[in-house]
């Protein structure tokens, strides 16, 4: 391997400061199409950083992608050993849901583009995105550090940022680019709209167009819609399974639905279920149900009433139907547990 001279993107953020916004899209550029040349080879890189990112000769567009440790190659299966089902793939500057050690979709390129993503979002902040949704359920680009530096673009270029974000830090795989190809095409819009000459502000009802075409052909709102749709169909599911459990236990036993609901800008959904026996009041268990979709995955998370444990339960694709019987399964165990715990 030859030795490339410059620093690391870490380095020379951290040496320059957050890069303006022409910089930061060129170099993107440079990126994107790295990493499609990848993708049309099968290769999918799965660890994209700042550090893994060389300015040769410091020249903010002529950036070198490296460190291809975690990457899988689809033309060289008994090499991957980094995608067992047990381990996380991945790394601390953006963690992806699909990339996490329970996760059966650590194969996807698109994870590579929401890395890319986030590499434009710390180009421009000089912050790690860390993740996909905060403690507030904010995206990267949603939150108080970047706003404050976006609020001094203009409305069109920071519609333009919010579009490329919205997408690239989707919570659905779907949702998100789902090639190399479509994210260096929007940076490449981007790109030309920034160039000298070009107008500052378009005409507000043209922009929308513009956005309402790019939503409608990204089939964005098909996925939400189709996720929601898939969280209730199993909920009704998880209702109709604990409803039988009850009259298994003996005479006196109820199990009764609590509290519910759904929250479809996160994609989550939760109901709480409890057991007592008419005669013991004392006896009485509750277990709180969520789930939620995670990249393209549907995951069930089980909390016991009364304590601060999240436990995940059972996860299947998105799109697939449950294994009935192991879903059975993981939705009385909790339950089972709190009332060992109480006779």
């Amino acid at each position: 391997m030859d030795f490339i001279a410059g620093s690391t993107l870490a380095k020379y953020v951290a040496q320059h400061g957050p890069m303006a916004v022409a910089d930061a899209v060129q170099t993107m550029l440079g990126i994107t199409e790295v990493v499609s040349h990848c993708h049309e080879r099968g290769v999918v890189h799965r660890d994209i950083k700042p550090d893994n990112i060389i300015i040769r000769a410091n020249n903010i567009h002529d950036p070198v992608l490296l460190d291809f440790g975690f990457a899988f190659n689809r033309d060289e299966p008994t090499n991957n050993l980094n995608t067992e089902s047990g381990q996380r793939i991945g790394n601390h500057f953006l963690i992806l849901p699909e990339l996490q050690s329970n996760s059966a979709d650590k194969r996807s390129p698109v994870s590579d583009l929401s890395m890319c993503c986030g590499i434009l979002h710390f180009m421009l902040t000089g912050s790690f995105p860390v993740q996909l949704a905060d403690e507030q359920n904010q995206a990267p680009h949603r939150r108080e550090k970047y706003r404050a530096i976006a609020n001094t673009y203009s409305t069109q270029l920071r519609s333009r940022l919010d579009s490329i974000f919205d997408k690239g830090f989707a919570m659905i795989v779907a949702e998100r680019f789902q090639s190399a190809k479509d994210l260096h095409l929007s940076l490449r819009s981007l790109a030309d709209a920034l160039l000298p000459g070009a107008s500052a502000e378009s005409n507000p009802s043209s922009l929308l167009r513009e956005r309402l075409a790019s939503f409608q052909a990204s089939g964005e709102y098909a996925a939400r819609t189709s996720g929601m749709k898939a969280l209730q169909e199993l909920f009704s599911t998880i209702e109709n399974s604990l409803r039988t459990f009850a009259p298994t236990l003996g005479e006196g036993w109820r199990g009764l639905f609590e509290s519910g609901g759904d929250t479809p800008s996160r994609l989550w959904y939760h109901r709480g279920y409890s057991l007592f026996h008419t005669m013991y009041t004392e006896k009485r268990v509750a277990v709180s149900y969520e789930g939620q979709i995670l990249g393209s995955e549907i995951v069930i998370f089980a909390t016991k009433v009364g304590t601060t444990v999240r436990e995940e339960i059972y996860r299947y694709p998105l799109g697939a139907s449950p294994d009935h019987d192991q879903l059975d399964q993981a939705l009385r165990r909790p339950v089972e547990e709190a009332l060992l715990e109480k006779l």
